[in-house]
């Protein structure tokens, strides 16, 4: 099998990989059941990305982290942005890839009965990929997690094996409660900042400070109709809403107006569209966690002793993920280069 490779310069980094991860992938289904298997596996992509790291205070600038790969992990292994490309249609009253566009429906409430065991899922063109933190890698990369099971086999068996021979089916990734350590660096983005797991210093500025988990600055709305978005996903409405959507503060509200209600409203929280369903579900609170609307802040790390900004992957207090999960937009600093990939020669 193809092994990633990288090669440098000062500070670019060019990285040929397959993308498939550096554990045993699998197994993957089309049901919580798991009577149906997935329809997809995962396929050598070949791929080359460039990325401009970036040590700077980025500013205030940002971008939408779009389809596809946004990211890389440290395996070779690409992040996608949270949502699995759907987005609710006014017109046609249902969801679609080509949808309106404003109410961006999770991969985590709808797709997570697809990732495997290590937290991946992989379209039709194969491109195994992670919209959220990866447990499995994480273990690998000893980030304050472990694998617990009555026969641990992992990395080297997938947990399909553990089920389908009778041993260590109870087997889970935990999350550590004490002595903990800042997270390694999981992966890039395609920005130039790097990618750290849940874990970072009480202090941003002080690493000296107790070690704890970096806790997402988002939370569920109160809504009951969808015809109002946060600032932040009012900001990145692409123009459909006109000026005032776009220049709502991240933590405001921007209220669609009548006509744009018969265009854009997105569906009325319900059984079928549940609160949690869309990106656009949840506000901004500043100060209500550690991290920034993109899910990073500047800090003081292990590998960056002066400070660098950074992501960090979020997860609750159970340790399940949070949204959003990688990132929120990107962060972009002048004269960066947010990193092109050269797809599969």
């Amino acid at each position: 099998m193809q092994k990633v490779s990288a090669s440098t310069t000062t500070d670019t980094v060019y990285i040929n990989t397959p993308d498939l991860a550096s554990y045993v992938m699998g197994a993957w289904w089309g049901n919580a059941a798991h009577t149906q298997p997935f329809i997809n596996l995962p396929k050598d992509q070949n791929a080359i990305y460039k990325i401009t790291l970036n040590t700077t205070y980025p500013s205030a600038t940002h971008a939408i982290a779009g389809g596809g790969a946004v990211g890389i992990a440290v395996n070779g292994v690409v992040f996608y942005n949270a949502g699995d490309a759907f987005s609710y249609s006014h017109a046609n009253a249902d969801e679609r890839n080509a949808g309106d566009g404003l109410f961006n429906r999770l991969a985590a409430a709808v797709e997570a009965v697809t990732f495997d065991v290590g937290g991946g899922h992989q379209p039709g063109n194969g491109q195994y990929h992670y919209h959220e933190q990866p447990p499995a890698l994480r273990a690998q990369l000893s980030d304050n997690i472990d694998y617990v099971g009555t026969t641990n086999y992992f990395p080297y068996d997938p947990a399909v094996y553990y089920l389908t021979h009778g041993q260590g089916a109870d087997g889970d990734f935990q999350e550590r409660t004490a002595n903990l350590h800042h997270s390694p660096i999981i992966g890039w983005m395609f920005d130039g900042y790097p990618i750290y797991g849940p874990y970072g210093y009480s202090t941003a500025t002080d690493p000296t400070s107790a070690v704890a988990r970096m806790r997402s600055s988002f939370s569920l709305r109160s809504i009951t109709d969808r015809v109002t978005l946060p600032g932040w996903a009012a900001q990145l409405s692409g123009g459909k809403l006109g000026p005032t959507a776009a220049n709502t503060a991240a933590d405001g509200v921007y209220t669609m107006t009548p006509s744009q209600q018969t265009s854009y409203a997105g569906p009325a929280v319900s059984a079928t569209y549940p609160l949690g369903r869309y990106g656009e579900d949840y506000a901004y609170v500043p100060g209500s966690g550690d991290l920034d609307q993109f899910n990073g802040r500047w800090c003081k790390t292990p590998e960056f002793p002066n400070g660098t900004y950074a992501y960090f992957l979020t997860i609750d207090s159970a340790g399940e993920a949070a949204f959003p999960y990688v990132v929120n937009a990107r962060r972009t600093a002048p004269g960066s280069s947010r990193a092109s990939p050269s797809r599969s020669r």
